[in-house]
């Protein structure tokens, strides 16, 4: 089987958009794919637990990051342990 040579722009532009097209089918350009890759898209379900569970989350992260400051702290430190 003879491979195709993706090496010209055009080649390369017409691929992308034809994946972009299979794997994302409400994308029109290989820009739209890119965009909508890059933010998270959430679910109905995800709304319903953060609905649920959005407080417990916030009260959790603000544990965790400032625990993380804490750390963070400790390895700016020059002489950790004293």
């Amino acid at each position: 089987m003879r491979r195709k040579n993706f090496k010209t722009p055009a080649c390369a532009a017409y691929a992308t958009t034809l994946v972009a097209g299979v794997l994302l089918p409400g994308a029109a350009t290989a820009e739209d794919a890119a965009a909508s890759l890059s933010g998270i898209v959430h679910d109905a379900e995800f709304y319903v637990l953060q609905a649920q569970h959005g407080e417990r989350w916030a009260a959790e992260d603000e544990a965790l990051d400032q625990k993380l400051r804490e750390l963070r702290d400790r390895s700016m430190d020059p002489e950790p342990g004293r």
